[in-house]
């Protein structure tokens, strides 16, 4: 239906009027509400103004580009363009396509010095509290608390391009106090080692290059930007999955390799590879090419001790008897690997062990020449003796050296002496105290060896010894015995004892005679007195004395006999010792016994030692028997020389 325009025609609210065409040429004024039930068309129109409230029922569309549905969506297909935006709420925005056109910022309704900022092309911003906290820029840098790259001076953190780099930095310069960090926090409840579960948080790089013994690494750096140290992951084999972790130092130069854990876990300090000693690939590696090695100190300020601890357990089992616990072994390279021993120090259980209970002994090995395998040559045993030479020793000495198949000598051998120039006389080249008291060192006794004249060194070495004791209340040591260079020997103070009987001075080799060796031991000295009887009668006085030399006595004697006329054969008793049973050897003698009264003579007396007794006979010369009442009154005085029993 179309307006047409009625000249001159007034429609009051009480007419109705119904009109094909209705053509208005100026205004159009109506009071009431105007129905149309087609469409209504705006030809040629500009501008709608509606002072009240316009109600479309199925939505305004204008154009192509804006649509207002009933339903309250908006559609926009082109640029909203506003010099500004205010109390927009977006929260049930959605289904938004195309651009939305911000010609600086985005300010924070209520707190204008926080927004999101376009500061210049190609770069965000994002602000607080009036400043700038983070920005991308144009390169895609991402940078956090600074607007140029972080450095020794410049502090911040930045995403470079791309993401190949984040840099973080306190940024004081060289006269920093402040640290910077990079904290990883998460959570994890799995306790098995390297599980990912058990990850409460997780560092991880990595070489997307598949070539193998590339390298992932965390670098240290000093101030000037130079790497001073660095841990280095090192992919050994991508496909296979193995690995080493390599510890670089600097020192004054780029960091180079100072330790490797390799993919078989062995810790490699001074080596790049593992090397086998002893038959094995040991867990822990040290090599140089200097002195230095391994060293364990304690500082603590106490009497504690730095321990370096081997054990051995049998599987968590207690170990027996003979199992040994630990061994410090020294290997040589023989020209083919270092699996041939030169030495070794092994402990050992020593007993049967038990709870607080553990027995053990040392074993000291070397490898003799032409040889691959280590000799025992000395232990130390759980009761403290000290055996050199063989282990089996069960005496009670604290010190015992033992010759075997294993030691220089086929017998114990055991050399103290003196080194340097040649000695002099009366150098003592060598010592040996017998000490006592509560620290060992009061002495008792002692042997030196001592140079008797000027040594020559290969064709002269004069020594003699003394042995020296200490007497009672007295601290020091007296000579008593020299036996010198040339074999003699001094008794300095004190007698020659020889207390067990039978025995004596052995002087075989310098006098043979017979085959019986016992006729050249000088076995008994001794000087006495002996009391003499008499077979009858009385004796008015008597004395006597001996000196027996080996088996040869010598007793003298006095007698006077009392008055007497008996006519039984005269004798004395009480000789020292029992005088030799058989005669024929020579062991009897007798003599004569000479009066002080100027008795006769060549009527005696002589005398006879009774065979295998102690009695003396008396004879006259013509061999009669001398009868008591011949020797009444007398006294005779002799000497009785035989060989005792």
């Amino acid at each position: 239906m179309a307006l047409t325009k009625v000249t001159g025609q007034v429609i009051k609210n009480t007419t109705d009027v119904t009109v094909g065409v209705l053509t208005v040429t100026n205004t159009l004024a109506v009071g009431g509400t105007v129905s149309i039930g087609g469409t209504l068309t705006y030809e040629d129109v500009t501008n709608v103004d509606a002072v009240g409230l316009i109600t479309a029922r199925d939505g305004i569309k204008v154009g192509s580009g804006i649509t207002l549905s009933v339903d309250g969506d908006g559609f926009f297909t082109g640029v909203i363009t506003a010099t500004s935006y205010s109390g927009i709420d977006l929260s049930d925005v959605t289904g938004a396509t195309g651009d939305f056109s911000i010609a600086d910022k985005i300010i924070h309704t209520g707190d204008t010095n926080t927004a999101i900022r376009f500061p210049a092309a190609d770069t965000i911003t994002a602000e607080t509290d009036g400043s700038e906290r983070a920005r991308i820029d144009s390169t895609g840098r991402v940078r956090i608390g600074c607007t140029a790259q972080p450095s020794t001076t410049v502090s911040g953190a930045q995403f470079d391009a791309g993401g190949k780099t984040l840099r973080i930095s306190e940024g004081g310069g060289t006269s920093s106090t402040t640290g910077a960090s990079v904290q990883i926090t998460g959570g994890g409840s799995n306790t098995n080692i390297g599980a990912a579960a058990a990850m409460g948080a997780v560092l991880s790089l990595t070489n997307c290059n598949n070539t193998d013994n590339n390298q992932t690494s965390i670098d240290f750096s000093a101030s000037s930007g130079l790497s001073v140290a660095k841990v280095i992951g090192k992919n050994d084999s991508h496909s296979s999955r193995n690995g080493s972790l390599i510890f670089a130092t600097s020192s004054a130069a780029a960091p180079a390799e100072r330790a490797r854990i390799d993919s078989s876990g062995r810790l490699l300090i001074g080596a790049t590879s593992s090397r086998g000693v002893a038959g094995g690939q040991s867990r822990v590696q040290i090599e140089n090419t200097s002195t230095e090695g391994l060293s364990v100190v304690r500082t603590s300020n106490d009497n504690g001790t730095s321990l370096i601890a081997i054990g051995k357990t049998r599987n968590g089992a207690i170990v027996q008897d003979d199992d040994v616990v630990g061994t410090l072994g020294f290997y040589g390279d023989d020209g083919n690997d270092l699996d041939r021993p030169t030495a070794e120090i092994r402990s050992a259980v020593d007993g049967t062990p038990g709870a607080d209970d553990m027995p053990g002994r040392l074993e000291f090995k070397t490898t003799a020449d032409g040889s691959s395998t280590t000799t025992e040559r000395m232990r130390i045993d759980s009761s403290g003796r000290v055996m050199i030479g063989s282990g089996t020793y069960i005496g009670g000495a604290a010190l015992a050296v033992l010759g075997t198949g294993n030691t220089p000598n086929a017998y114990g051998s055991l050399a103290i002496a003196k080194v340097g120039a040649n000695p002099t006389s009366g150098t003592t080249l060598a010592n040996i105290r017998l000490n006592g008291g509560s620290v060992g060192t009061g002495r008792g006794a002692e042997i030196n060896a001592i140079a008797d004249a000027n040594w020559s060194d290969g064709s002269s070495h004069p020594t003699y010894l003394t042995f020296s004791t200490v007497a009672s209340s007295s601290t020091s040591a007296t000579e008593r015995i020299r036996v010198h260079s040339g074999g003699n020997v001094d008794i300095k103070t004190g007698n020659l004892v020889i207390s067990t009987a039978g025995k004596g001075i052995d002087f075989s080799n310098a006098s043979p005679s017979g085959s019986n060796p016992s006729h050249n031991i000088l076995d008994d000295y001794e000087e006495g007195t002996w009391t003499l009887g008499v077979a009858h009668d009385a004796i008015t006085s008597e004395e006597g004395r001996y000196t027996k030399i080996g088996r040869m006595v010598f007793a003298t004697f006095e007698i006077t006999f009392g008055s007497s006329s008996n006519g039984s054969h005269q004798y004395i008793t009480g000789l020292p010792f029992t005088s030799q049973a058989n005669s024929d050897n020579g062991g009897n003698c007798g003599g004569v016994a000479r009066d002080y009264q100027n008795y006769d003579i060549e009527n005696g007396p002589i005398y006879h030692i009774q065979q295998n007794g102690t009695a003396i006979y008396f004879y006259k010369n013509n061999g009669q028997v001398m009868a008591a009442s011949n020797t009444s009154g007398y006294n005779f005085r002799g000497t009785a020389i035989y060989h005792a029993a």
